[in-house]
């Protein structure tokens, strides 16, 4: 409904960028109507309050994920190796078509060994979304639970329900190392929480788990089902399917390990993939700083 026009709708007080983020308004998050002295919220004006309340909740993004490209490095690596080429042409599609999947709220599960680029592929993915204009939260599930019990402090600034509703705003949630937390209750009811509530506002997921390894190196992969679902639970489990479909498998043995050093600088190489399966968007697509992954500019 139509209202009188806001005095301050020339400058916007929800985040620091002086653009409409669709290219509809003048920057304030209203749609004027200077004849009538009117004004209606801009459809922007929800991203913007996402953005906001983002902002508060960041988490760092390690700098070792701050500058990756597909055209370097461990990206190029993993795109080589012929157990996990198609994959990356899995992933990047999904980052090409990054738009359409957060809209219709789909998301991606990486599932693989400890030190085979399943993270790598996770930021690729949330510096996508950022530096195409979406709000993005990339949090480690433990540092994630870790945020949610300091709600309770009684110096705490923010409260639970505030942090979940800000988990459940953002375009994209992004999750590292779902598996290696412990599945104490108090553990299962907060997945749940956050998972349920994006699954019921067609917000996308993507997130990392591990697969055990044994001493002599990988393990065979495992079913979906018996690899996660004890870990966080059948409701949170059968939501994310839903969401994210059946895991996208990066395989392998731990680079970390096996003398490959994951940020090291190699030449840029021609990709691996064809042309009809790039990005849409420049080959040098380097990821995002910390601020831009929760707050893109």
């Amino acid at each position: 409904m139509p209202r009188p026009a806001p005095r301050h709708s020339r400058q916007s007080t929800l985040t620091d960028s002086s653009r409409c983020l669709l290219g509809i308004c003048d920057g304030s998050g209203f749609e004027i109507d200077e004849q009538t002295n009117t004004a209606r919220d801009c459809p922007c004006r929800a991203q913007r309050v996402a953005n906001a309340r983002a902002h508060r909740l960041r988490d760092r993004v390690p700098r070792r994920y701050m500058d990756l490209s597909w055209e370097r490095h461990p990206l190029t690596q993993l795109a080589r190796d012929p157990l996990n080429g198609d994959s990356v042409r899995r992933v990047r599609r999904f980052c090409t078509d990054i738009h359409a999947n957060l809209a219709e709220g789909r998301g991606l599960w990486l599932m693989g060994h400890t030190g085979t680029g399943k993270t790598t592929l996770g930021y690729m993915i949330a510096a996508t979304a950022a530096q195409m204009q979406h709000s993005v939260l990339s949090f480690n599930a433990v540092a994630l639970l870790n945020r949610i019990r300091a709600t309770f402090d009684s110096d705490s600034r923010e409260t639970t329900d505030e942090v979940i509703a800000t988990l459940a705003e953002v375009d994209l949630l992004h999750i590292e190392d779902l598996r290696v937390v412990r599945p104490t209750e108090w553990v299962l009811e907060q997945l749940y929480l956050i998972v349920n509530a994006r699954y019921e506002e067609r917000r996308s997921i993507v997130f990392t788990s591990d697969i055990d390894s044994d001493a002599d190196g990988p393990l065979a992969q495992p079913d979906p089902r018996t690899a996660l679902e004890p870990h966080i639970g059948a409701r949170t489990f059968s939501r994310l399917l839903e969401i994210c479909g059946d895991p996208v498998p990066i395989l392998g043995r731990d680079n970390r390990v096996d003398g490959d050093v994951p940020g090291a600088r190699l030449p840029a190489e021609n990709p691996p993939w064809s042309a009809d399966e790039g990005p849409g968007t420049p080959s040098e697509m380097p990821g995002a700083p910390a601020e831009r992954l929760s707050t893109p500019a």
